[in-house]
């Protein structure tokens, strides 16, 4: 720990995306131009494994070497630079080589300043039984933040295109792409005014269906005056068959105010309470 300057900066690491005669392209880095003029490509893995050029000039993701490569690189190819720069005299902080761990035991107070933890590098805390519970930087290739329990299972992940809380079978997934996925159970006590949907639940304002295929479905509802959770069959409301639940009734045209549970049963015109207990006490039996 001290002032850094002299010191190389830490090889670099990445995967061609594509390449020509004279270059290697990473579209997924994010270089300051001409940073690695000067230093070593090598090419660890892949197509072309072996081959070590000159860096010539770069881009953010464009790296162009000074000698044509024997074989261009390709998708397989994991690469690596080093020795392009070194840190200069205001730089400070820790700093160990390549293929070196940096362990702090004990407080470290650091007043100001960046801690950079650069390409494929790791922040990790470890529990008392020296157990991983939390990373900050790379778990097999993905960049970002992870939490584990103390058995190692990944409990929460936070990186660039994902949000990722829980486990195989009961988690909350968010992706840029995807959207909101909860697998699971929900429970709440409360539904907002929303929409949206998740799997085959559709959530609009007060209202929460679940349809199998297209005539069945659970339907509860929190409107003020229709407060009812029911089973259907056939479509809900006007054109429901018959309906199997509990709460506010509708006769077909309105919703009644009258409370109760039981089943009731469209006739193509009215709706018949074949059974039903309303808040009243009343009970209503009709044979087919």
């Amino acid at each position: 720990m001290g002032y850094l300057n002299g010191l190389p900066k830490n090889p670099v690491y990445g995967w061609c995306t594509s390449s020509t005669n004279n270059t290697l392209t990473d579209a997924n880095a994010n270089y300051t131009i001409d940073e690695l003029i000067g230093g070593t490509i090598e090419i660890l893995e892949g197509t072309g494994q072996g081959q070590t050029r000159t860096v010539s000039d770069n881009t953010a993701t464009v790296i162009t070497v000074s000698t044509n490569w024997t074989t261009n690189p390709d998708t397989t190819s994991k690469y690596k630079v080093s020795n392009y720069d070194n840190w200069g005299s205001a730089d400070y902080g820790f700093w160990a080589r390549e293929g070196d761990h940096l362990v702090i035991d004990g407080e470290v107070r650091y007043d100001n300043g960046d801690w950079i933890i650069q390409h494929d590098g790791s922040l990790r805390i470890l529990d008392s039984a020296d157990k991983e519970i939390i990373r900050l930087g790379t778990d097999t290739g993905d960049k970002g933040l992870f939490i584990y329990n103390t058995s190692g299972v990944q409990l929460a992940r936070f990186i660039s295109d994902e949000i990722y809380i829980g486990v195989a079978g009961n988690y909350l997934q968010y992706t840029v792409a995807g959207g909101l996925v909860v697998e699971g159970t929900i429970t709440t006590d409360y539904i907002e005014a929303v929409s949206g949907t998740i799997g085959n639940w559709d959530i609009t304002a007060n209202t929460i269906e679940q349809t199998f295929g297209t005539d069945h479905g659970i339907m509860l509802r929190t409107s003020s005056g229709q407060e009812s959770i029911y089973f259907y069959d056939e479509s809900p409301a006007t054109n429901a068959v018959a309906w199997l639940g509990m709460g506010k009734l509708y006769d077909g045209s309105s919703w009644t105010g009258e409370e109760g549970i039981g089943m009731v049963v469209y006739n193509g015109s009215t709706y018949d309470k074949y059974f039903w207990l309303s808040n009243s006490s009343n009970l209503s039996i009709k044979t087919p």
